[in-house]
């Protein structure tokens, strides 16, 4: 049986966007309060505190990293793709090639392979994420923890 693709977000599944922001601005991050980040805050941003056990069980099955950029801001969305590729890289020496920055309803456009249109994995921690690309074909797994998303990956075929 032929696996699916992995595509795997950062924020929320790798990097702790929500413990930084809390850590910076004492609230969650929104459209108003975003302006009160650093310039590069997906550079900072922490490790999830399981990301390295997800990441050595999917990394042999040659994930991408399909991360979402913010759109409100056409400088900041430019930075934070820099800033994301810089993070994988430190973080998991993983190349800019294999990194997808998109807007985040962009996201569901990778569901279906554009090779063979066989079904790509995504792991999000972000449930609308998952919808949409379930809707468009794909297969999802809500992120919630690296131990109940691995256990998802291994039920769906993954050794």
């Amino acid at each position: 049986m032929k696996l699916p693709q992995i595509y795997c977000d950062m924020d929320g599944v790798l990097a702790d966007l929500e413990k930084f922001c809390m850590d910076h601005l004492n609230e969650p991050i929104n459209r108003t309060n975003w302006i009160n980040l650093p310039e590069d805050v997906f550079f900072q941003l922490p490790l999830m505190k399981d990301a390295k056990i997800l990441w050595s069980y999917i990394v042999k099955f040659d994930p991408f990293i399909l991360t979402a950029l913010p759109k409100h801001d056409e400088e900041r969305s430019k930075r934070a793709k820099k800033d994301k590729i810089l993070w994988m890289k430190e973080k998991f020496n993983f190349p800019e090639e294999k990194m997808y920055c998109v807007f985040r309803h962009e996201k569901q456009n990778f569901s279906l392979s554009k090779k063979n249109g066989m079904a790509n994995l995504l792991i999000d921690d972000y449930i609308v994420n998952i919808e949409e690309f379930k809707k468009k074909g794909g297969i999802a797994i809500h992120h919630k923890n690296s131990l109940e998303t691995i256990q998802h990956l291994k039920k769906i075929g993954f050794p």
